[in-house]
């Protein structure tokens, strides 16, 4: 059985995260949407995508979203919109189960309002790892995604807040965590 780890990067400011993304015009418009396809069984990457795409309300990323991912303007402004990303992300999937790390479903579904776009609901239903790796031992609630390899010692390269990097980390620390004795978290 094959499923797919998400991971998603979208816009924030400085003590948006506080905030909650309450201030003007704050909304957490997808900058950069990755996924790996992923055997299940034995917990090996078969295959990526990593898409960048220009938010529409702002379009000019602040100072704190360009220090934490490192995605500048410079590189967004020559990205497809979302409506066409979201097309290469859902033909990525090809109807495979969705996991991530987070309430990525609800960010999408976001997006997908932010966009007018009403005929992709499938693409927000999405699994949520964190409660797993918490019944584990490690919490996905305190600990970002594009870390949770650090706290199971497993090195791995890459820039926390890239969301490829992000989702090879969910990856990494599932499988030393099957491998020392806990469940696998995906529906078999």
């Amino acid at each position: 059985m094959e499923i797919v780890i998400l991971d998603t990067e979208y816009t924030s400011w400085a003590g948006s995260l506080e905030r909650n993304w309450s201030g003007p015009r704050e909304h957490k418009e997808i900058v950069q949407i990755a996924a790996i396809a992923v055997d299940a069984n034995n917990l090996t990457e078969l295959g990526h995508c990593s898409l960048l795409t220009r938010p529409i309300i702002n379009p000019n990323l602040s100072n704190y979203f360009i220090e934490l991912t490192g995605i500048t303007n410079e590189i967004i402004a020559k990205e497809k919109l979302f409506h066409e990303t979201i097309m290469e992300y859902r033909n990525f999937l090809g109807g495979r189960p969705v996991y991530a790390c987070g309430e990525e479903g609800e960010i999408i579904a976001a997006n997908l309002y932010i966009n007018k776009i009403n005929d992709l609901l499938e693409l927000t239903r999405v699994h949520n790892l964190r409660p797993w790796f918490c019944s584990n031992g490690l919490n996905a609630e305190e600990i970002p995604s594009g870390k949770l390899h650090e706290h199971v010692g497993i090195p791995l390269n890459g820039r926390t807040h890239d969301a490829l990097h992000d989702v090879r980390s969910i990856l990494v620390s599932i499988k030393y965590l099957v491998q020392n004795g806990a469940p696998t978290p995906f529906v078999l």
